[in-house]
């Protein structure tokens, strides 16, 4: 019997899911001419988007064309998150897509509400690094945003989402002053 257990467990190992990278690396190789034609211009870029209401950040991996402004990544985020929300509906029903749902980021998302930002790599004499948070604005394009950040490795851009200071409630000061 014990010999079954470990043969199960050998088998489940064995069905491993690749991960979003191994998948786009997969389809690079495999693909190159459709993968030039379709990515050939967009950037990978990963937002990092602090919506749960206990302060916590999820990680969304995302390909954007160069010339696309802040803004327009933050529509396309937006349509994303409701894409993910949908998908989920239609796949589980209303009542178990309930239960996942509350798992998800919160669904007040808004790109008029909300700011991007990075961490900007400030080299000082004494070779410390220090990171000071540099808020983009929405007209600014991912291109020149990246050319911005001179010195700087900009192959994994982590773009950080978080609602705007100014337009908060009494309710999220306790989000956005927990990080």
């Amino acid at each position: 019997m014990e010999t079954f257990y470990k043969r199960k467990a050998l088998l489940a190992n064995a069905r491993k899911s690749l991960t979003q990278d191994e998948w786009y690396n997969y389809l690079e190789k495999c693909y190159p001419d459709w993968w030039k034609q379709v990515y050939g211009n967009k950037w990978r870029v990963n937002i990092i988007y602090y919506g749960r209401s206990d302060g916590h950040s999820d990680e969304y991996p995302l390909y954007v064309d160069k010339t696309a402004t802040m803004y327009e990544i933050m529509v396309n985020f937006y349509k994303q998150l409701l894409l993910q929300k949908s998908a989920i509906e239609m796949c589980f029903g209303s009542d178990i897509s309930g239960n996942i749902i509350k798992y998800l980021p919160e669904c007040e998302f808004s790109p008029e509400n909300n700011y991007i930002y990075i961490h900007k790599r400030i080299f000082n004499m004494d070779n410390s690094v220090d990171f000071k948070r540099y808020p983009v604005p929405n007209n600014r394009c991912l291109m020149h945003l990246c050319g911005d950040l001179c010195g700087q490795d900009t192959t994994n851009l982590n773009l950080r989402i978080r609602k705007n200071p100014k337009i908060l409630k009494s309710r999220d000061f306790s989000k956005i002053l927990s990080y």
